[in-house]
């Protein structure tokens, strides 16, 4: 489903993105946001 995302995001943009490093991305904040939150 990322990788779907990645390919209609470059499509519409003419920006070329490396979905892999997207995907880092995603999962640094993912780690971000998972740390700041406390249940």
């Amino acid at each position: 489903m990322g990788i779907g995302n990645c390919v209609t995001f470059q499509v519409h943009t003419p920006i070329k993105i490396n979905p892999q490093e997207l995907e880092q991305q995603i999962t640094q904040m993912e780690e971000i946001i998972n740390s700041n939150i406390k249940f």
